[in-house]
Order: structure tokens, then C-alpha cells, then sequence
């Protein structure tokens, strides 16, 4: 998706939500041409709530795809609401996908990491290793604290995760 600010299209917003599957991939196909990320709190509901597997494939795929920065705050913001709690592991393995720099927002995958199942916390692992280079040392002794402290907490099954990840941060 290219940078780009508009206002929201209303025609497009009502195929976003219409019953027929084919009017919403239709209108997803629009915006993956157009990448707008006025659209991008929209699509986020819309993946939240769609019972329909191809649209939400198509989703997924859209959320990898992202490249504007400034969606960035969109998918935090849908990262930290509990009603995106059954979609989280697919935002967050977008993050990684899409190639943006989360690193201001390690916090974030942090959280994720220690609070959520397995297959989710490793989707937050691969973002914040991958964010590592763009973390001033300072902040990474910081994160390691959090985690070394968090090893209580864990569940059995991330335990070794969690000390890769920490292992990860000696800098």
C-alpha cells in the first residue's frame, strides 16, 4: 500500500460490508490497488467479524501486504482491543509479513508474547527479533528485564521461546 490520504469513499465502504462476498472481495481488490490506510480500521472490523474464509484469506493477505508506515498506529491500536483478541494472531503475524518497522512498539509484542497462546507469542517473537537492530541497547536491557521477569508467569510450552528471545537481546 502506497502512502496516500483521502477520504473514505462511501460506495466503497458499503461494498466493504455488503452480504455478497463477491461486492467485498471486489471492494478489497479496489483498495489493495488504491492503499489507503483511512480504510485500514475498517478492514480490521471487517476481519474481526466476517465468517466468510475467503474474505478473510484475502484479509490477511491485504494486512501482509501493508508498506505505509502510517498505518502503523491502525494495527497497534487493533493489537491492544480485546475485540480483536480472535484475530490477534493474524494481525500479528502481518506485522512481520509486511516488512514495517514496528520497533517503537515493542511493548506491545512484548505483551503479546507473554500473554498469548503459543502460535501467537512465536508470531510476536519473529517481530520483535526482527525489530532488534532498530532498538537502542539501552531499551533491549530494558525489554530483557521484562522478560527475565516474566519467566515465572509463562506458560510451560513458550518457556524455551522465551529464553531464545531473551537470549536473543545480550547486547
Amino acid at each position: 500500500m502506497e502512502k496516500s490520504r483521502k477520504k473514505i469513499n462511501a460506495v466503497l465502504l458499503n461494498k466493504l460490508w455488503s452480504d455478497d462476498a463477491q461486492k467485498v472481495l471486489s471492494a478489497l481488490r479496489e483498495l489493495r490497488m488504491a492503499g489507503h490506510c483511512e480504510y485500514l480500521p475498517e478492514l480490521l472490523k471487517l476481519l474481526n467479524e466476517t465468517q466468510n474464509e475467503e474474505i478473510k484469506k484475502e484479509l490477511a493477505i491485504f494486512l501482509c501486504d501493508i508498506r505505509d508506515k502510517g498505518c502503523i498506529p491502525h494495527i497497534i491500536d487493533s493489537l491492544n482491543d480485546d475485540q480483536f483478541q480472535h484475530v490477534k494472531n493474524i494481525i500479528v503475524s502481518s506485522c512481520w509479513q509486511s516488512r514495517l518497522n514496528y520497533s517503537t512498539h515493542i511493548d506491545t509484542f512484548i505483551q503479546i508474547f507473554i500473554k498469548e497462546d503459543y502460535l501467537t507469542a512465536l508470531e510476536a517473537f519473529t517481530v520483535i527479533e526482527e525489530s532488534l537492530p532498530d532498538i537502542p541497547d539501552e531499551k533491549i536491557k530494558e525489554y530483557r528485564f521484562r522478560l527475565i521477569s516474566a519467566i515465572e508467569d509463562i506458560s510451560r510450552e513458550k518457556k524455551s521461546l522465551l529464553k531464545e528471545l531473551i537470549n536473543l537481546m545480550v547486547t
